[in-house]
């Protein structure tokens, strides 16, 4: 039911969105700052970035393991990736010796992105099982088509998993650009699988209230 709090292991998708500068990094932060008092919770952060030629598939969510695995306790992370999601660890060869790094090329040749979907579905399944996983992907208006349908794909996911996937996007860019994330995150709402919170901009009452935090005693004009 709406405004019901999901089944403890349900996963959840959340998509924040508003103009540029209204504060949806802000919010984010300031919500990421309360779960990492819990040294349980697993954070990621990646960062959807602007193009102008081909991009790189799955850019920002690689962008966000390979975060991870250099944090304390990244090497469980390889570990769990070498055995569930060897096309993703591929992709970040830095965190391989050179005998591991030509080996899983050799062993990976032709993998398609089909599979690389399947084996990060099941990584993070697994990886949910042992501890709570936030996943913040920013700036979704500039993801590549592949996030879009990684986005999906694990929105959509039956399995139990302890996974909060938290999306970042300006609507306006959606609809200038024609972007595939606007209809999927339409397909998610109605099939009950994400919620939107819409930032809107501050009233003239929030703006005084901004002032006098931000500028004790102030004298300006009314």
């Amino acid at each position: 039911a709406p405004g019901s709090a999901p089944p403890e292991n349900a996963r959840q998708v959340v998509f924040v969105t508003g103009e540029p500068g209204i504060g949806k990094t802000g919010v984010v932060e300031a919500f990421l700052e309360r779960v990492a008092s819990d040294p349980r919770v697993w954070i990621a952060r990646g960062q959807c970035v602007e193009t102008y030629g081909t991009q790189e598939p799955y850019l920002s969510l690689l962008d966000a393991l390979g975060r991870l695995c250099r944090e304390t306790g990244g090497d469980w992370l390889v570990t769990l990736l070498r055995q569930h999601a060897p096309t993703w660890l591929v992709q970040m060869p830095w965190l391989l010796g050179p005998t591991d790094r030509d080996a899983l090329h050799r062993e990976l040749l032709g993998a398609t992105q089909e599979r690389m979907l399947r084996e990060i579905a099941e990584a993070v399944e697994a990886l949910t099982a042992e501890a709570p996983l936030v996943v913040v992907l920013e700036d979704l208006h500039w993801s590549d088509a592949a996030t879009v349908d990684l986005l999906s794909f694990l929105a959509r996911r039956s399995q139990p998993a302890r996974l909060l996937l938290i999306g970042t996007y300006r609507p306006v860019d959606l609809i200038v650009r024609q972007h595939p994330i606007k209809e999927v995150k339409l397909e998610l709402q109605a099939a009950g699988r994400c919620e939107e919170l819409s930032l809107e901009l501050l009233g003239l009452a929030a703006v005084a209230d901004y002032l006098r935090e931000r500028f004790a005693h102030n004298a300006f004009p009314s």
